[in-house]
């Protein structure tokens, strides 16, 4: 074993620390970052969204009480199936569209010389 083999370092993020000389990637270090900061602007809302989901009444009403009546006037109501299927059949059509044009341009891309 040569001392090269022994002073490498081995991570699991290879492009964040380069390979051998333990220097931090500042570009690598900058898009986890920007994802992290990305994350956390989808994150928050959605998160916050279903907290006040369990809350009865209005934003500026302090209600102390949690319960899941929002989600049983959901559930119960038939038009919300209706919405569910209209959902799923328009994301049926759209997987299809998007296979029949798909498919065939990434066969020619992969095919042919352009």
């Amino acid at each position: 074993m040569s001392l090269s083999d022994s002073s490498r370092v081995y991570t699991f993020f290879p492009g964040i620390i380069s390979r051998g000389l333990g220097q931090v990637d500042p570009w690598a270090v900058l898009m986890v970052g920007v994802a992290a900061f990305f994350s956390l602007l989808i994150l928050a809302p959605l998160i916050v969204v279903f907290w006040l989901s369990f809350f009865e009444g209005s934003l500026l009403d302090p209600v102390t009480h949690y319960s899941f009546n929002n989600y049983v006037k959901v559930f119960t109501e038939p038009f919300t199936y209706k919405v569910l299927w209209n959902t799923a059949g328009f994301s049926l059509i759209a997987l299809a569209v998007s296979f029949f044009f798909g498919l065939p341009a990434a066969w020619l891309v992969e095919r042919t010389d352009f």
